[in-house]
């Protein structure tokens, strides 16, 4: 027992000159040195893309598809103004002639009883009878101011056969679709030769280059972020960057995430509908912060910071945290703070500085 005794007397002894030998040791420590300034909020956010221009098309008539020079499928690109789908239109065609016929002919008749009562619109009611029979089209009536006349006309029929015959026109426009924009069809579900219904589902068609990302945000993040904030994009892979802007925000709390929807809408020819991305929102500035790495963190309230070469240990205020930083409260104007966590570190043990290598 004696024995057991002497030796542990002796191996405490040892621990603790072998301790104070340690202690009084400087380890070196790359630092880096931050000052209080004003910080943005760095946001990380993901999502997928949407094309701005998306469109469900739909039939308002009913017909057969006909055959046009480029065959409406998926994958099919056009041009704004192009044919998207043409339905067969003989009957509509026919009607829009008549009623067009009908409307030139009551002109004719009109003419005769406006020389004599109202010498000073002939020649503009001619000019128009001449351009009505000259084109296909049906151009607008003369504007009228003179109260008289316009009841004159209208008890004549002239404006209810206009507008009947402008009827058969806008029906007749509806059996050509035609393309909106730049695009391309992404679900074709009509075929040439098949009868199509009035109301059916034709297909969707989307447009190019303009994309909107939809992400949500907890409520205090949200009201960092302001309408036209920019945002850094990227790819999964990181090889495509892109430059957003904030152009939608809801006010109001999704009750499944509890949070709200930021709209981010950005340009690009080499995007996909649905593609997904990845992003990081600047919001508003904070006045008096720091920015330093999360890794940095002790218990994720705590700092070493160094003063006179040594370690002290610094309880932080952190203002916002996003995975591989954090925002502090600035405590003074300016920290030295080592690059990378100090294995065994503990308050007031001693360094000695050394430059952080450049990256």
């Amino acid at each position: 027992m004696v024995l057991a005794f002497l030796f542990k007397n002796y191996l405490a002894s040892s621990a603790e000159a072998k301790t104070s030998v340690n202690r009084s040791q400087q380890k070196l420590v790359p630092y880096q040195t931050l000052y209080a300034d004003s910080v943005s909020i760095r946001i990380p956010i993901d999502g997928p893309v949407q094309d701005l221009n998306k469109i469900e098309l739909f039939s308002e008539v009913s017909g057969l598809v006909g055959t046009q020079s480029q065959k409406f499928e998926e994958g099919a690109s056009y041009k704004k103004g192009e044919v998207l789908l043409a339905l067969e239109n003989s009957e509509a065609l026919s009607v829009y002639r008549s009623a067009r016929s009908n409307f030139i002919s009551l002109v004719g008749q009109v003419l005769p009883d406006l020389k004599l009562d109202y010498p000073d619109r002939y020649d503009t009611y001619y000019r128009y009878l001449q351009k009505l029979s000259a084109a296909d089209n049906l151009p607008k009536p003369p504007t009228e101011s003179d109260q008289k006349l316009k009841l004159f006309l209208s008890g004549r029929g002239f404006y209810s056969a206009y507008q009947s015959a402008e009827a058969s026109r806008i029906r007749l426009d509806k059996f050509m679709l035609l393309a909106p924009f730049d695009g391309t069809v992404t679900e074709a579900l009509v075929e040439s030769g098949q009868l199509v219904r009035a109301g059916q589902a034709l297909g969707e068609y989307i447009g190019e280059g303009q994309f909107e990302m939809l992400s949500s945000l907890g409520p205090d993040q949200a009201r960092m972020v302001e309408i036209g904030d920019t945002v850094a994009l990227e790819s999964i892979d990181g090889r495509r960057k892109y430059q957003g802007l904030v152009y939608r925000k809801n006010e109001k709390v999704d009750p499944s995430t509890q949070g709200l929807n930021i709209y981010i809408r950005l340009n690009a020819s080499d995007l996909n509908d649905g593609e997904y991305l990845r992003a990081e929102l600047r919001g508003k500035a904070i006045a008096n912060a720091m920015e330093i790495s999360r890794k940095l963190l002790i218990d994720e309230k705590h700092l070493y910071v160094i003063e006179d070469s040594s370690l002290v240990k610094l309880e932080v205020d952190i203002l916002q945290r996003n995975p591989e930083i954090v925002i502090i409260k600035a405590p003074k104007k300016m920290l030295q703070v080592p690059v990378k966590k100090i294995t065994g570190a503990y308050p007031g043990m001693k360094v000695k500085l050394t430059k952080a290598p450049e990256e």
